[in-house]
C-alpha cells in the first residue's frame, strides 16, 4: 500500500511541477519587460469592430439659409455610420426622417428636442443619393453614397 501512494504522489508531484513549469515559461518574457511570444485575445466570437465614423448634421445652423447643414453629405457604401443631429429650429424639423438608410432598407426615424444633440446610425446599401427630410416634408436634405 505503501508503494502505490508513493508512486501516486509522485505522478501528481511530476504533474504539478510540469504546469508550473510551462506556466512560468510562459510568463517570464512578460516578467522580463518583453512581450510573450503567443498573444491570446478573448472576443464574443466576433472580430473587435472599428470605431465608426461620424457625419454632424445641424438643423438650423447659426447664419445658413439652409435647415439642413450642410446640404448634401457624403459618406461610405456599405459602411454604417454614425450621424449626430443637432436642433436649433424645432417644429416639423424636430423629426428627421432617412428612408432607406435603416436596418434592410428602412427608415431612420431621428427625433432630436431643440438644443439638443442626438446619434443615430445609418447604412447606406448601395452608391447614390438618398434624399432625407423633416417629418412635415418640408425641409431637404441629400446624402451621398460613395
Amino acid at each position: 500500500m505503501h508503494s502505490y501512494h508513493s508512486r501516486n504522489l509522485r505522478v501528481v508531484v511530476v504533474a504539478m511541477l510540469t504546469a508550473g513549469a510551462i506556466l512560468l515559461g510562459a510568463a517570464l518574457p512578460a516578467l522580463a519587460g518583453g512581450a510573450p511570444s503567443t498573444t491570446v485575445e478573448r472576443t464574443s466570437g466576433r472580430a473587435a469592430a472599428a470605431p465608426l465614423p461620424v457625419f454632424e448634421l445641424v438643423e438650423g445652423a447659426k447664419g445658413s439659409p439652409y435647415p439642413y447643414t450642410p446640404r448634401s453629405l457624403t459618406i461610405p457604401t456599405g459602411r454604417t455610420v454614425a450621424l449626430r443631429i443637432t436642433d436649433h429650429i424645432g417644429g416639423c424639423a424636430l423629426v428627421t426622417d432617412f428612408p432607406h438608410l435603416g436596418p434592410n432598407g428602412s427608415t431612420v426615424r431621428a427625433r432630436v428636442p431643440v438644443g439638443q444633440t442626438r446619434t443615430v446610425t445609418i447604412r447606406a446599401p448601395k452608391p447614390g443619393h438618398y434624399r432625407y427630410h423633416c417629418s412635415g416634408n418640408m425641409y431637404f436634405g441629400v446624402i451621398v453614397a460613395k
